[in-house]
Formats: structure tokens, sequence, C-alpha cells
């Protein structure tokens, strides 16, 4: 390294000059920076520090961290290094005994080294004075005797001088200027010299003096741990730390912001992800206090895995666990889900199915869903939502229904079809919701529910049947007594668990479902299978001292189970609900289309007419007379026939008197078939039903081109050219068939068929019945709970949106909703 080079660094620490050597000398010079600073910081007395660079102990607090192991060998060459503190006059102590006198000369620099042996720890100051900055000191002989080495150096010195005064100005008075310092040791016999240039020593030794470098080396070590503990050593540690990462103070405020702001975005993202799992796992957010609530017992738990978290808690962030941000949070997740539906939609015909129930705290709930096409042609029916009724006229839910689609909006002009239940408020001929809302769309066709269709045909068919009503009565009766006796459960269960060996899952008889006939197969099975268990359970009971009335009204049943006309109408009953229960189902799938019904009903009523003939009723006879002589049951017997009064009793014809018990059960068997083949036909012979079938022959022979003339965004001529085309190329029979051939075609292929696509649209978006809205009910009984009641309307509703569209929440960005969040208030932007 040049002297213009370290001159021009300016004033640096010992281990900045050390990184500026070559690799093999930065170890020895950190050893000699260490035992230099030592003897600066212990034994010298300085006029002051150094006006420009750190004081001694600072220096000392880097050099430790450069010392490493010696090399091999007895030479050691330091070429430049620096005690920040300059002495004073220094008398120099070694193990030979020598004198030398030193004077200085005007030198900015060396890069040759004093030869001298001495012991760094023997250094000591002998007087006051301070070698001026800058100058060299030169050694010169005082005695007579002058030494071949001595020489050897001093010409080595001189050589030095020229080569850096030729690429540095001096800038230090002249030689006649500098007072000579003598230096003397214990004997004043040989030369030695030393050299001081503002505050940086070269040195360079001669001879193996290895055992008092390794003593040294201990003692720094010592040193250097007992320094590491001092306050000077922390602090010059902390003041460096500070300095190199220092930045300007609106840098340093920005930084700080920013880092509250991510862990801000963090907590929120954190908070809306929980809020989100908790509603869509239908899970209450409160307890009975905020803190016992679910919402902050699963945010307590995250915490734990993050850090941010736990202190944004414990801070002043009360607000935004707040009640209002929940509902606020909730309101961004639904209105999520129903862009996400509207977009679907988007400028297709549409149809809206509507039912009404009564929640826990007795408020009416209208349910509304819409049920659309996609670009495949796949119908799908969403719930958007539960709007509380003041009253249930059908003049309030017209209104609703209007206004739910204009907040979605919607267009009136692209409903075509509606569907609701069977109530006088909604299916009303002239003030019914149906009918006011054709009144502004006379295209949106109405159509009864075919579930509840269903369910009125069974209904009429069991009064019409007095044996089969009855047996129904006695199974709802014997489901309530099983329900309310906690004895009457348990002696089943012990008949249950005797009869049948292994482990076993003990059946419970449950009562009739109130509302649906349809659904009471299962009730009814259950009693069929355990006919024997029943009987005997109801015996003990009916001879235990039970309190209360359970004891009589178990004797009531067991007398009317122990007749065979209740076995009789019990089987009767699974014949009937089992073929309608099956039709119910068929229509409860949300891409059931109405060809697909009238097709379900025409298969039911083909199975009723072949059950109406002697074989069939011959084999419920037998089957009930085997039960009755299975488990000793009173015989089928034909009732005791009242004598006609005479007033009465007019003609010639005799009064017909069965003779058996088929003459007598048999016309009341026939009845039942009859009533429930005739109203499964007046049931689906809506008017609703009759347009669809007239467009459906639209689609599939091309007739009846005047029932689409009032669909303003269909073309007859260019449905009609396409149908010929169409019919043509391809063979279907059915509104399904089409469908799947213009899934398959390509998209160029498909525009062609534009006309035909549109009429499609039409008839598949015709809802089937009202099972979504039904399934919305099961919603609301899981989410308003009694623990719940007090929960607001809006609440409510955003609450069962995301619970009942699970895979649509899913699919939802929360990223996204946080930043509509932040972007609500401007305070939070900040």
């Amino acid at each position: 390294m040049s002297g213009e080079s370290i001159i021009g660094a300016g004033w640096r620490t010992h281990a900045e000059v050390a990184r500026d050597l070559e690799p093999d000398l930065r170890n020895w010079c950190s050893v000699a920076c260490a035992l230099a600073t030592r003897w600066a910081s212990s034994h010298l007395r300085s006029t002051g520090p150094c006006p420009t660079g750190p004081s001694a102990d600072d220096a000392f607090c880097g050099v430790y961290s450069h010392m490493l192991t010696p090399p091999p060998g007895n030479r050691m060459d330091i070429r430049k290094f620096f005690v920040k503190k300059q002495p004073s006059e220094v008398t120099l102590f070694s193990d030979n005994s020598e004198t030398n006198t030193i004077h200085c000369n005007d030198m900015p620099d060396l890069q040759s080294a004093i030869q001298y042996g001495v012991r760094v720890a023997d250094f000591e100051i002998s007087s006051d004075y301070a070698p001026v900055p800058g100058t060299f000191c030169e050694a010169v002989t005082s005695s007579d005797e002058s030494s071949n080495s001595s020489s050897a150096t001093a010409t080595s010195l001189q050589d030095n001088e020229e080569t850096l005064g030729s690429t540095v100005t001096p800038n230090q008075p002249s030689e006649s200027t500098m007072p000579v310092q003598i230096i003397e040791t214990q004997s004043q016999t040989k030369k030695k010299r030393i050299l001081h240039f503002q505050g940086r020593a070269f040195l360079e030794r001669r001879g193996s003096i290895l055992q008092h470098w390794l003593y040294q080396l201990e003692e720094i070590h010592r040193k250097v741990q007992k320094h590491q503990s001092s306050y000077a050593h922390s602090y010059a540690l902390n003041q460096l730390a500070h300095y190199r990462g220092c930045q300007p103070i609106n840098q340093q405020l920005s930084q700080q912001i920013q880092q509250q702001q991510n862990e801000a975005w963090l907590c929120l993202n954190k908070i809306i992800h929980t809020i989100a799992f908790l509603v869509k796992q239908g899970l209450a957010l409160r307890g009975h206090d905020d803190s016992n609530g679910n919402f902050h017992q699963f945010l307590s738990a995250r915490a734990e895995d993050v850090p941010s978290l736990k202190q944004w808690i414990t801070a002043n962030r009360a607000e935004y666990l707040s009640p209002d941000i929940q509902n606020e949070v909730l309101q961004l997740l639904s209105h999520a889900v129903l862009h996400q539906i509207r977009k679907n939609i988007g400028d297709n015909p549409y149809a809206v199915i509507v039912d009404g129930t009564q929640d826990i705290s007795g408020q009416e709930q209208e349910s509304f869903c819409i049920r659309y096409t996609d670009q495949d042609l796949y119908p799908h029916e969403h719930f958007i939502g539960l709007y509380q009724a003041d009253n249930t006229t059908g003049t309030a839910i017209a209104t609703i229904v209007k206004d739910v689609l204009c907040r979605h909006g919607l267009s009136l002009s692209k409903l075509r079809a509606q569907t609701y239940d069977g109530a006088a408020n909604m299916a009303g001929k002239y003030h019914g919701a149906q009918a006011l809302i054709r009144q502004e769309q006379p295209l949106a066709l109405y159509v009864h529910c075919g579930a509840h269709c269903t369910n009125l045909v069974m209904q009429a068919a069991a009064h019409k049947c007095s044996i089969m009503e009855d047996a129904l009565l006695y199974v709802q009766e014997l489901g309530n007594l099983f329900g309310q006796s906690l004895t009457c459960r348990t002696i089943f269960s012990d008949l249950i668990q005797h009869s049948i060996e292994g482990p076993t899952n003990v059946l419970k008889i449950k009562p009739l479902c109130p509302t649906r006939w349809t659904v009471r197969v299962k009730a009814v099975q259950k009693v069929m299978d355990n006919y024997e268990p029943i009987l005997e359970t109801l015996e003990q009971l009916s001879t235990s001292k039970s309190s209360g009335d359970v004891s009589a009204r178990a004797h009531g049943l067991l007398a009317h189970f122990q007749r065979g006309t209740t076995v009789l109408g019990l089987q009767i009953a699974l014949q009937i609900l089992q073929l309608l229960e099956c039709l119910n189902i068929a229509m409860q799938g949300r891409q059931q289309t109405i060809s697909g019904l009238l097709a379900a009903v025409n298969v039911a009523k083909t199975a009723i007419l072949k059950l109406r003939n002697d074989e069939s009723f011959n084999s419920l006879i037998h089957s009930t007379n085997h039960m009755t002589s299975t488990y000793h049951l009173n015989a089928i017997e034909v009732p005791r026939l009242r004598r006609i009064h005479k007033r009465i009793d007019v003609g010639a014809a005799e009064s017909f008197h069965p003779a058996t018990v088929g003459d007598y059960y048999r016309p009341q068997y026939f009845e039942l078939l009859d009533t429930v083949s005739v109203h499964l036909t007046q049931r689906f012979h809506q008017e609703g039903m009759q347009i669809y079938e007239k467009l459906e022959q639209v689609l599939l022979t091309g007739s009846g081109m005047d029932s689409i003339s009032q669909y303003k965004e269909i073309d007859p001529l260019l449905l009609k050219a396409q149908l010929t085309i169409l019919s043509s190329m391809f063979k279907y029979s059915s509104v399904p068939d089409l469908a799947d051939i213009l899934r398959k075609m390509l998209p160029r292929e498909r525009a062609f068929f534009s006309q035909v696509e549109k009429l499609l649209q039409i008839l598949l978006i015709i809802p089937v019945s009202s099972c979504e809205a039904e399934r919305s009910f099961s919603g609301l009984l899981r989410l308003k709970t009694w623990l719940r009641s007090t929960m607001s309307q809006k609440r409510l509703n955003h609450v069962a949106i995301c619970n009942i569209h699970k895979e649509m929440m899913d699919s939802i960005d929360l990223q996204t909703t946080a930043k509509q969040f932040v972007l609500r208030s401007e305070r939070r932007k900040k």
C-alpha cells in the first residue's frame, strides 16, 4: 500500500487499515494493533485525544476480532498501524542494553520499518514531550560506534523518504524546525529507531522473542475479556451499530409506518379468515360475552403461531373485533357471493323460487332463490337471501319479489317463471303473488311446487282410506310416547339388544313428519320391522306403575296394534308411500326439468294402475294374515254392519253385505289407488305446465309456432329454419337430449342455432319444485337457534348466504375482501 493511499484515507481505525493490507499480513497486523492499542490505553500519557479520531478505548474495541494465530517462523513484518493517542517522550527497555538518539525529519510516510527487539509491556513515559503530528523521527547515533546494521537501516529510510516524497506533497514543517526527541533504553550501546506519523508507528523486529509475544497475547486476552464487560465497550458498539444503520428521520418514520401497516394488514387478514371459517361452518361468533365467543377464542389460538397478531390483539385494537366490524366483514363476504351469482346469470332469462317459514323467534322469513342456466346449458338454483315479511298477503310477497330483483340488478323483463307452494296467498288466481307478478310480466309462468303437489296427493289418498289413516295415526302416537317416556325407550332398547346377538345399533321409534306425508316411509318401516318388540314394550309399560298417563296410553296403543286391521293399514300405507316417495325424490334435484317431472309422474301413474288388481290385493291380505298368526294378533274381521233404517230402506234391490274380508276391503283399496291416480293427473295438469308442454312441442316437433309469438327475443322464422336443420342432423326426443347435443357442438356450430338455444334456456329454467328454499329452512334452523334468537335480520341474511354457499366461499379471494374493507374508511387507509 502506498503512502498516498494512507494519507488520502484520513483518520481510520486500525481494523480498516488492516483490511487494506495484503492477505498474508492482515493477521499479524491486527496483533500489532492490539499491542499498540493496549500500550496506548494502559501505559501512555498524552497531551489529549486526537482531534479527529475516536478514543483509545474505541480503538481497543475493534482489535480483538482480528487476532489470529501467528504464522510459523521467527520473523514478523508489521507494516502499518496506529495508536490513536500521541505519546510524549518514551523510554524503551529491551533485553540488550542499547542507547538510541532520535531526531525528526519532514517525512509524510514510510513503507519500511525500524528494526528493533523490545517487549511492548516495558513501554513507559519518560517526559511530557509530544512529537508534532505528521513528522518523521529518524534515529541517529549519539556515540562514535556505528554498526553496519544501523547504516543499512538509515539508507533504507532515506530511500523510502525519496520514494514517498515523489508521490505525496509534504505539508509539514522543514527539518530545521523539528525538535529532536531522545529515547533512551537501559544501556546506551546500540542504535534503535522509532517513527511517529500522526499516530502511526511502523515497526519491524529481528530475532526470536515468541515467548514474549505469547505472554502478551495472554495479557491481551485477559484485558479484552475485562474490557468487554465495560460500559465503554457497550457504548462504542451501540454507537457503531446506530451509525451504520442511521437513516434520515423521514425515512425512519416511513419504515416504521410501513412496518405497522404490514402488521395491521396481516392481522386484518387473520381476522377476516377467522370470520369466514366460523360463518362457513355455521358457528356462532359471539358467546355469553365477546371474550368467551368462538371468534375471540379462535383468534387467541391462532395468535400463538403469529406473534404480531398476539401483540395486535392485546393492544388497543378492540374496535376491529367488535360486532360492528364483524357485521361489516360478513356483509362483504355475502356480497362477494351474491356478485358471483349475479355475474353467472348475466343477461340470460331466469326464474324465482319463494317459500316462507317462521324462525325460532316467530318472525316470518321468506326464502328467495334464483334459477338460471350457465353457458353449458346446465340449470342452477341458488339461495340469495332471507327477507322478513311484515305480513303474508299476496301483495306483500309480490312486493318482496320485485324489491329483491331490483336490489340485485335483475330486470323483471327477463323473468320467465316463478314457483311457489299452493297456499292461497302465493297461488291465488286473482290476488295471489303469482297473479300480481304476471300482471307486470305475463311471461313469468307459475308452476306449483311438484313436491307440494305430491304431498297433497298423499294427503288426499289417506283421507280416502280409513284403515290406512287410522294406522298412521297410531304410529304417530307411538312415536310421541317413545319420545316422552324414558322408561319406554329403555324397555325397548333392552328387548332389541337381547333379541339380536352381537353389537347392534338400537333403533328409535320416531313420530311422523307433521307436514310431509311422503317422508313417513322410514317411520312406518321401523314399526313394521320391530313389531314384536313394540308389542312387548307396550305390554310391560301398560302393566307398570308409571307416573302420569303413560300406562293408559300404552294400554290403548297395545289394543290397537294387536288388531289385524292395523297391520293391513300399515301394509297399504307402505305400498303407496314408497311409490310416492320415489316420485318426490325425483323432483328434488337442482337440475331437474319440467319434462323430467312429467315423465316421472307418468311412471308413477303407470305403477299405481298396475297395483289395481285382485292379485296385488290378495298379496296384501296374505302378508297381513302371516303377521297376525306369527305375533298372535287378532285376525282381520269384517266389521259389524248396522241395520238400515226402514225409512231409507226402500226399493226392491237388496243392500250389499260383504261376506268375506276381501269383499269388504277390496273396494277401499281400489278406491285409494284411483284417488292417487286422479290427483296425480289433476295436481300436475297446471296452466304453467300446459304452456310448457306447448313450448316443448315446438322445440321437439316444430309445430305450434303461435305459442312463442309473445317471446320477443325469439324469431319464429329463424327458429323454424334452425329446427329443420337440427332435426335433419340429429335425433332427439326430449329437452335433455337436445341440450346434450348443443353442449357437444363447437362454439361456431352452436352459434348457428341461437334461436333454438334461447327457447331451450326458457324450458330449462322453469323450476320443478321449491326444494332449494326448503333446504334454506334447514340452514335457518341451524343458524338461528334459541341461543341466537336475538340475531338481527341483516346479520342473519349475511350468515345464511355464507353458510349455504360453502363452495363459493372457498373460491372467494379474501385478500380482495380485506382491500374492500380498508377502502370503506379513510382512517383505515392510513
